[in-house]
């Protein structure tokens, strides 16, 4: 503001006595000679003010230029270290986790445009990051279908040269494998070049038509660091024959959605999930594939840990009486799921179930007969701690009252069906039913709507709360 001040000229301008006379009449001023050079005063302080405008203007401008380098000179990024650049760029790469239904394939990791590949195009340094961080290159991605592009010499030529450049670049890294085939592709380049490192695959997912898979089998006896594998096949159950999958010896991890003629070490499974497909089998043939294939590789999952089940079809053949019991002495996750519009009622296979140290129960289907349920608690004696159910079938306040009766050990609840006052009243009776239950959620079934007022739902929040309130004080003074 000094500086402005400073600026300011003593030019007054002409009278406004002189300006109205003047403004209205022809006549011409007496002082004319003072007023020619008080003009001349006031045009000099502007031409003035306007070179020191034009050359502010400028110093303007050279200060944002000097900013701007600074800005490029002292970025943020600039001072990350390059520890946490590489997790950033990892964080970039789609990786898979098998107990989680993927419905899309993954992405070709061979497509310049996409990381990892533009990472190196950033910078020099970024380049030089990306190439000496091996695990980004390390999830390999490829769809070969028999179509015009991939009998191309010229393609075929240029992504095999990419895919052997991921290769050397994730150098000894584990790699993560993604593989669809639509049908037999002989000794395709790229199979061939990836079953070369074979001995690296930790992950394999497997899509398509499982003749694809058959020029693969020299890789049999080569899958030493194989922890995951995900197998999708588009085929009928007795054509779906892949014979090199027996030898894995870390094998632990398996997700399949038709069970394949072949060797697995089922045995040394912990995390299983079986997806079904709904167009694999025909229905005159389902009831002998439970018996005859589904049935015997659930039985030999004798040291599963978490366990996922997703039907599409009718359940009557699940809950054959002929079907022997399976016991998991230690699984501790269970997942009973129906994918189908109408949910298929999947909850009769608990009544073959017997589960001692499980903790987690998702169940996603018809809940018509709650005594199955509760049967499944007491012969399995297990300590539920986190239950979830979505039914569209309406479940009865009594009957959720009885699940909740054989549950005192429940800390995590979450239920989607129709729900009413009389559901949330039996959170808020004495005694209080599932004490030690910290998480509560509720959800709308879609295409159910619940009926329960808000004040209810206030007050069993109300209630709750108070309850442990209560309940940590009794602790508290038993403590001491």
């Amino acid at each position: 503001m000094k500086y402005v001040d400073e600026s300011r000229s003593d030019v007054r301008g002409p009278p406004d006595d002189i300006y109205n006379r003047c403004a209205t009449t022809n006549s011409y001023p007496s002082n004319a000679e003072a007023l020619i050079r008080e003009k001349e005063a006031a045009r000099d302080h502007l031409a003035r003010l306007e070179a020191t405008l034009a050359m502010l203007e400028a110093e303007r401008s050279r200060l944002q230029g000097i900013l701007a380098k600074y800005d490029v000179i002292l970025h943020p990024i600039r001072h990350i270290p390059s520890e946490i650049m590489q997790k950033i760029f990892s964080s970039c790469i789609e990786r898979s986790n098998i107990m989680i239904s993927a419905e899309r394939f993954p992405r070709t990791s061979l497509n310049p445009s996409q990381v990892p590949w533009v990472l190196g195009h950033v910078c020099r340094t970024w380049r030089a990051l990306a190439l000496s961080t091996p695990n980004i290159w390390s999830s390999v991605s490829l769809v070969i279908r028999r179509r015009l592009e991939d009998s191309n010499e010229k393609h075929v030529s240029s992504h095999l040269l990419r895919l052997g450049l991921q290769l050397d670049r994730s150098e000894d890294h584990p790699l993560d494998v993604s593989l669809y085939l639509d049908r037999e592709q002989s000794f395709h380049p790229w199979t061939v070049l990836l079953c070369s490192r074979s001995q690296q695959w930790r992950y394999l997912r497997l899509e398509g038509d499982s003749r694809g898979f058959r020029p693969i089998s020299r890789i049999q006896h080569f899958l030493p660091a194989l922890e995951n594998l995900e197998l999708s096949i588009a085929s009928y159950y007795s054509q779906a024959d892949i014979d090199w999958l027996e030898q894995a010896p870390r094998l632990k991890s398996l997700s399949l959605t038709t069970i394949p003629s072949t060797k697995l070490p089922f045995a040394q499974i912990k995390n299983f999930r079986w997806r079904e497909d709904f167009n694999s089998s025909s229905s005159f043939s389902y009831s002998s594939f439970v018996s005859s294939k589904l049935w015997p590789m659930l039985r030999s999952l004798s040291g599963v840990e978490a366990c996922s089940l997703e039907f599409v079809k009718e359940s009557q053949p699940y809950a054959s009486s002929d079907l022997a019991n399976l016991h998991y002495k230690r699984l501790r996750k269970l997942e009973l799921m129906s994918s189908s519009s109408r949910q298929v009622d999947v909850q009769c296979l608990l009544a073959k179930f017997t589960a001692p140290r499980l903790t987690h129960l998702f169940i996603s289907s018809k809940l018509t007969e709650v005594n199955v349920l509760v049967d499944f608690v007491g012969r399995s004696a297990c300590k539920l701690t986190n239950l979830v159910i979505y039914s569209a079938e309406s479940v009865t306040s009594n009957n959720f009252a009885r699940i909740l009766s054989v549950l005192p050990e429940l800390t995590h609840l979450e239920f989607g069906f129709p729900t009413t006052d009389d559901h949330l009243f039996v959170l808020s009776t004495t005694p209080v039913v599932v004490p030690r239950l910290e998480t509560l959620c509720i959800y709308s079934y879609p295409g159910c709507k619940s009926s329960y007022s808000d004040d209810v739902w206030l007050n069993t929040l109300e209630f709750r709360a108070s309850e442990q309130l209560i309940s940590l004080r009794v602790k508290g003074l038993m403590l001491s």
